[in-house]
């Protein structure tokens, strides 16, 4: 009797520890470098199958991409199972120019609603805004977990390289989309390349509206170097402009920047950044 009732607790644990497990959820952000030939070694054609690899080891719930180009992404989608694609391109709002598309693994998460802005004094329609070089967008989705019944916003991004202050009212916008009535009983998370150190003013802007938190500094556990850009080279350059922003509602268990290189080639110029996470 004394031994089935040790066995009896010994499953409730392990019950409980696996049903505790299933509600952390898996992010990933990652800037791709859009296919450019002018790269090699560092050609799409030898990346794609090492980007996926990483993919497919993390298996996140919820990842967004940057610098993806239309053949880039039916790549991509060929290659992960079980998500869902939201995105557009963003030149014409369609299939032109890069995306910062969303990939949703639909086992865990029902799309309730999805849409684009463009980073621009006309968000609803394809611009370019402020001093920036390039038109940028900004991918959204909302989203409910069958894991934790809890419904989530997600936005995933790439700010402009050039215009300082196209980056600073790019932030605004993002935290002015954030604080929408209708997403108060949503958890938050933003993620992308926001071309911004933590030292500059769009990271302060986010910081002092203390809507999102940065897991870097508030992980249980972080792994890998500060730094997310490498311009092809395996070296820390002290560069970190990939970011995962958590609502405060979510504590990061776990924040990695994964340095990986296969054979002298690197699957980016970027490295991604890869969050646990779960409710508090």
């Amino acid at each position: 009797m004394k031994i089935k009732t040790i066995a009896l607790k010994i499953l409730i644990i392990l019950s409980l520890c696996s049903s505790v497990k299933s509600q952390d959820i898996r992010l990933m952000t990652y800037n791709i470098r859009y296919a450019n030939e002018s790269d090699f070694p560092h050609v799409w054609e030898v990346r794609n199958p090492l980007i996926l690899a990483q993919i497919h080891d993390f298996k996140p719930d919820i990842a967004g991409f940057q610098e993806v180009l239309h053949r880039q992404l039916i790549d991509l989608e060929n290659g992960m199972k079980n998500y869902q694609r939201i995105g557009v391109g963003r030149d014409d709002g369609a299939t032109a120019g890069e995306y910062a598309p969303l990939f949703i693994n639909t086992e865990r998460f029902k799309i309730l609603d999805n849409g684009v802005f463009w980073l621009s004094e006309n968000p609803e329609k394809v611009s370019v805004g402020w001093d920036a070089a390039l038109p940028r967008i900004a991918t959204w989705a909302t989203l409910y977990d069958h894991v934790s019944n809890e419904n989530y916003l997600v936005i995933n991004t790439h700010f402009d390289h050039v215009g300082k202050q196209a980056r600073l009212n790019s932030i605004q916008l993002i935290v002015d989309f954030l604080k929408k009535p209708e997403y108060s009983n949503h958890h938050a998370v933003l993620m992308g390349d926001l071309n911004t150190g933590p030292e500059e003013e769009p990271y302060e802007y986010l910081k002092n509206h203390q809507l999102l938190i940065d897991p870097y500094f508030d992980a249980l556990h972080r792994k890998g170097p500060a730094d997310t850009f490498n311009d092809f080279k395996y070296e820390s350059k002290e560069d970190r402009i990939d970011y995962i922003f958590l609502d405060r509602k979510l504590k990061a268990l776990k924040y990695e920047v994964l340095m990986e290189m296969h054979n002298g080639i690197l699957p980016s110029d970027h490295w991604p950044v890869m969050v646990i996470a779960r409710k508090r």
